[in-house]
């Protein structure tokens, strides 16, 4: 003869509870857990950011350093004898140049 003790008989019955106002308990329990997880990250991190220059700019030091070493001693002041401002004028079709008459 098998006996259960109360509380193993009143396992399905919690796990149909459960799963019945499983929706309406999770979200007050995620709701919880973010906040604590947001408080303490801001405890924990740095409050500043550190500024770091962007791709472009880094890219745009390179190449006048680049072309100040292969041109001329003296630093290039016009970064567009380098590099096109866009993309669409790397490869700009002869008949489209502006061209001085």
């Amino acid at each position: 003869v098998l006996y259960l003790s109360s509380f193993d008989q009143m396992l399905p019955y919690l796990y149909q509870v459960l799963r019945t106002y499983a929706p309406v308990v999770t979200l007050p329990v995620a709701i919880i857990i973010g906040a604590v997880g947001y408080t303490l990250e801001n405890r924990l991190s740095r409050k500043t950011t550190p500024s770091i220059e962007s791709v472009e700019e880094r890219r745009r030091k390179r190449q006048l350093q680049l072309g100040k070493v292969l041109i001329s001693p003296e630093p290039i002041e016009d970064p567009s004898t380098i590099m096109p401002r866009t993309i669409l004028d790397r490869n700009l079709s002869p008949s489209l140049m502006d061209t001085e008459d």
